[in-house]
């Protein structure tokens, strides 16, 4: 037979209780904090970084002239690739969403 009493705690048990609460609610506001933070980056990220399919149009000493779909030409300095190689260029808008001529190339596949 249990009885139904309400059982009363020291007040050792009850701060050791409302501790473990705190703790608990720091963690978690800290975990959503961080993944604010983390949705903001990425979400930063994919404003500024696109692909974009080029074709190689010219070979010079150091450097590769490419043409993308739009007819937009692109200098890269690299000596790896030969005309008519189709490449990806990652590129970097420059936090300008409304001119493409001050794109930067940060890499070349």
């Amino acid at each position: 037979m249990t009885n139904n009493y309400p059982v009363r705690r020291s007040n050792k048990q009850r701060r050791r209780k409302e501790i473990k609460e705190k703790i608990t609610n720091i963690i978690l506001g800290a975990l959503v904090m961080g993944g604010m933070v983390g949705m903001m980056g990425i979400t930063g990220y994919i404003e500024t970084h696109y692909n974009r399919e080029c074709v190689v149009i010219e070979v010079k000493d150091n450097y590769i002239v490419l043409e993308d779909k739009c007819g937009y030409l692109w200098e890269y300095e690299t000596d790896v690739y030969k005309i008519n190689d189709k490449v990806t260029l990652k590129m970097h808008n420059n936090y300008t969403d409304d001119t493409i001529e001050d794109d930067v190339i940060l890499d070349i596949k």
